[in-house]
């Protein structure tokens, strides 16, 4: 996709790349190279290139997490599956829980020891990633375990399930350091912020952020419902941005330290299923990509071009199959 931007001019012959894994209701995992380019008539041409799609998991995939080399992906078949992307290898399976599993994370994004799971079964399971044999499986919540967090220092991490609690655990000790009753409607997501000293409770129809000692900083409500939540970083004027998805298509940006909206515009017909995102360099200059799902299975990518603005400047179609979950990586 072509898109004009004169602000791109001193970066004309540049590119960036990095790659794209998203995962589907089908059970289908995608691995897209994605390149930009910035082309002498100042138009950001977006080039997407399938490495791979196969079926990894029996179902739909809940989850999927990256950290180092490592690829894992996990759902209603209640296998996490495990793949080296520097290789391109299927490297095994994990059958532990006996329930869905809901969320998966990396100790470390750069260089993991350990892999975290959760699952309907109410428990976490921690994984070394030497010879990925659990090292210790907790019983987390009464009842399904929705979402896990991790700190971004990696020593701690938050829970929430459909006992409507809110856990924080000693990632060190492998033992629960608190609890907070959230005295709601059930939270199906819980995310740190970059800096981790907030923390972004998602329900339904409203968001709760609280700071380290589980004070509730602010709230707002949706009239529609949420579906996706994403922190991170502005490259224009470095503030920290809280992203949402919604049901009717809708991104909303707001203002991380207060919950002020910033921005919101329609980026899907159908609704916002998973965001992240990735910071791209043209010069020693950097730009934020917002890269989005819908559940219709189209990928989004929009660069922020202006201070809390976007352009969509690119989009890959993985056609019938629909997307559940997305994650960024440099290109290997």
């Amino acid at each position: 996709m072509n898109q004009d931007n004169k602000d791109f001019k001193r970066f004309k012959h540049f590119e960036s790349s990095f790659r794209i894994i998203a995962c589907t209701y089908e059970g289908f995992l995608y691995g897209i190279d994605t390149t930009l380019f910035l082309k002498e008539d100042t138009k950001i041409n977006t080039h997407f290139d399938l490495v791979w799609m196969f079926e990894s998991n029996t179902g739909s995939v809940h989850s999927i997490a990256i950290g180092g080399k490592y690829l894992v992906c996990g759902g209603i078949d209640e296998v996490i599956k495990l793949y080296d992307l520097k290789k391109r290898k299927d490297i095994g399976s994990l059958y532990h829980h006996s329930g869905t599993i809901t969320d998966l994370t990396f100790s470390s994004k750069i260089s993991p020891k350990f892999l975290i799971s959760v699952s309907e079964d109410g428990t976490m399971a921690i994984f070394r990633t030497r010879d990925w044999l659990p090292f210790i499986t907790i019983k987390t919540h009464h009842g399904r375990v929705n979402s896990i967090s991790i700190h971004p220092s990696g020593k701690v991490a938050l829970t929430v399930g459909s006992d409507k609690n809110i856990r924080l655990w000693n990632m060190i000790t492998g033992k629960r350091a608190g609890k907070y009753n959230l005295n709601s409607t059930e939270p199906f997501c819980i995310q740190w912020n970059t800096l981790g000293d907030h923390y972004a409770v998602l329900l339904r129809k409203e968001v709760m952020v609280y700071d380290m000692s589980a004070t509730l900083v602010y709230r707002f409500s949706s009239l529609v419902q949420l579906n996706s939540i994403h922190y991170t970083i502005s490259e224009k004027n470095r503030c920290e941005m809280l992203v949402l998805g919604t049901q009717n298509g809708y991104l909303q940006i707001y203002d991380s330290k207060n919950g002020k909206l910033l921005e919101s515009f329609v980026a899907h017909e159908n609704r916002v299923k998973a965001i992240t995102s990735y910071t791209c360099s043209f010069a020693n200059t950097s730009f934020l990509i917002l890269v989005t799902a819908s559940s219709n299975g189209l990928i989004k990518l929009w660069l922020e071009f202006q201070e809390f603005s976007f352009l969509e400047i690119g989009k890959y179609n993985c056609g019938e199959n629909r997307i559940t979950c997305i994650a960024v990586v440099d290109s290997f």
